[in-house]
């Protein structure tokens, strides 16, 4: 198979020179096309505050409200894949990020944290077997 071929080639130059890890295909939402679990992660971990409002108010749902609320996004007409990961969605309010781009200057040390953190450039998928093991956007 041609396209089988070309997907390990891929696959091949993203986890050897790219950056990337194979990911856990056990953990990736065929429905929904990602990885639950690697977006809460990103999420609990780059934003702790935005994360505790939502728990707080949500409780055991939390999680599930969040993802909803991104897929909601992602197929958004309005939205869409390109804003959500440029400029994020809202949930119950508050802005939740997906990525964080490398600052334009050096001026937000805040920014900078963020971008600098080890494994969160973006939890959404450039495929169902990939995940990036670096500060870099997947998308």
């Amino acid at each position: 198979m041609p396209g089988q071929h070309f997907e390990t080639a891929i696959e091949h130059y993203l986890t050897a020179a790219g950056g990337y890890e194979i990911g856990d295909r056990k953990g990736f939402d065929t429905e929904r096309c990602l990885f639950a679990g690697d977006v809460i992660a990103f999420i609990r971990k780059t934003q702790p505050k935005e994360w505790g409002y939502l728990a707080d108010l949500q409780k055991e749902k939390a999680e599930e409200t969040l993802i909803d609320d991104l897929c909601r996004a992602l197929d958004s007409g309005h939205e869409g894949c390109l804003s959500v990961v440029g400029h994020g969605f809202k949930c119950f309010g508050k802005l939740f990020r997906t990525a964080y781009f490398a600052p334009a200057s050096g001026m937000n040390p805040d920014t900078q944290a963020l971008y600098a953190m080890p494994s969160t450039g973006s939890p959404l998928p450039a495929s169902s077997a990939i995940r990036p093991d670096t500060a870099t956007p997947l998308m």
